[in-house]
C-alpha cells in the first residue's frame, strides 16, 4: 500500500522539485488536491510517509530531526 502512495505522490509536479525548492505551499497544494480524492486520515499518512522519506533521503533521519524540532 505504501508504495502506491509513494508512486502516486512521484507522479506529483512536486516530486519533480529538488529537496531545496520544494515550499510549503507545494505541499499544501499537493494536501489540497488529495483530499478532494481522498480522506483526510489517508492523505496525513501519505504526507507522513513522504516526510519521513525525505529525512532519510536528506540524510538528517527521522530520529535525529525529532529531536531538533
Amino acid at each position: 500500500m505504501e508504495q502506491r502512495w509513494i508512486n502516486g505522490f512521484l507522479r506529483h509536479s512536486v516530486a519533480g522539485k529538488s529537496l531545496a525548492a520544494i515550499r510549503p505551499e507545494d505541499f499544501a497544494a499537493y494536501r489540497d488536491e488529495r483530499l478532494a480524492e481522498a480522506v483526510p486520515s489517508t492523505v496525513s499518512r501519505m504526507l507522513v510517509i513522504v516526510s519521513m522519506r525525505m529525512r532519510l533521503r536528506a540524510g538528517t533521519g527521522a530520529c535525529q530531526s525529532r529531536r531538533t524540532l
